[in-house]
């Protein structure tokens, strides 16, 4: 059986002049799709919850609504609810991450169809859901050092040869042909002799796999060695190998929490369907 909310035309004076209303005179606004009995409240979630986006943009279901509503209920029986302060510190800190003013976070509620209170207390609900999921979810989920390391020993990934380079650029001077110019610097090259006025680049990491054809050279080079010189528009290019890395297994430090997420990850899901059944189980929920 589906109900619906109505908004009656004319009705204060209908009932002044005792006149009959008519289902002609009746429109419909929103309709009722569920009803939460949980121990501290009831929530009705209509239509219009549901059509609404959320503050992030996605779209809603009926059984997340549900489980917002209950867990919202949960975090108030656990005093998990953010303080005035609170909300207004979040807020401000997602204005300042986004470089968003007052006005703009309001023209963002508004667009997914909250003024700037309904979309303030939802962030409130929102804030207080996440804290009660900190504490009863995330905080068991503990990986252990021995499987992160049983992971990586049996998931390795390799990664490429890196070089670390300084270059410059050496314009051609007017009292030397270019061929003549491009022996020079080849000599400095191999004698690193003369041309001491030349400026080098600071420093910076190339991945084997992003050098381009013509610089494959670099692949070959020696730490401290200076390249050959490249003719190109306005002169010369040098680069200067100041260190190197081979191709290599990335180190556990490196990859330590991105294999404790990929290891929580199924903990977490199967944790979260046992929680979510439990508090489905403790409400009392009638839909339309």
């Amino acid at each position: 059986m589906k109900k619906h909310i109505y908004l009656l035309v004319g009705l204060v004076s209908a009932i002044l002049t005792n006149t009959v209303v008519h289902a002609t005179d009746l429109f419909r606004l929103d309709g009722i799709k569920a009803i939460v009995h949980t121990e501290g409240d009831t929530h009705i979630i209509t239509e219009s919850d549901l059509t609404r986006l959320g503050l992030g943009g996605e779209t809603k279901s009926i059984e997340e609504e549900i489980f917002k509503e209950i867990a919202y209920e949960r975090a108030k029986q656990r005093k998990m609810l953010p303080d005035e302060e609170a909300i207004d510190k979040h807020l401000k800190t997602v204005q300042r991450e986004n470089n968003l003013t007052q006005e703009q976070l309001k023209a963002i509620f508004s667009s997914a169809g909250y003024t700037y209170e309904e979309g303030r207390n939802e962030f409130a609900v929102m804030t207080a859901v996440n804290s009660l999921l900190e504490f009863e979810i995330r905080s068991r989920l503990m990986v252990p050092e021995r499987e992160v390391l049983a992971y990586y020993t049996a998931h390795p990934e390799r990664r490429p040869a890196s070089y670390y380079l300084e270059r410059t650029v050496v314009a051609v001077p007017e009292d030397v042909t270019k061929e003549e110019f491009k022996e020079q610097l080849a000599e400095f090259t191999r004698t690193k002799k003369g041309f001491k006025d030349i400026v080098w680049s600071n420093p910076f990491w190339v991945l084997h796999p992003d050098l381009a054809e013509d610089k494959m050279f670099i692949a070959t080079m020696k730490v401290g060695e200076i390249s050959r010189p490249i003719e190109i528009e306005g002169g010369f290019e040098l680069f200067r190998l100041k260190n190197a890395k081979p191709e290599h297994d990335a180190p556990l430090e490196e990859r330590y929490q991105e294999i404790a997420a990929i290891l929580r990850k199924p903990r977490y899901e199967a944790l979260m369907k046992e929680y979510r059944k439990n508090l489905f189980d403790s409400a009392s929920i009638i839909y339309f």
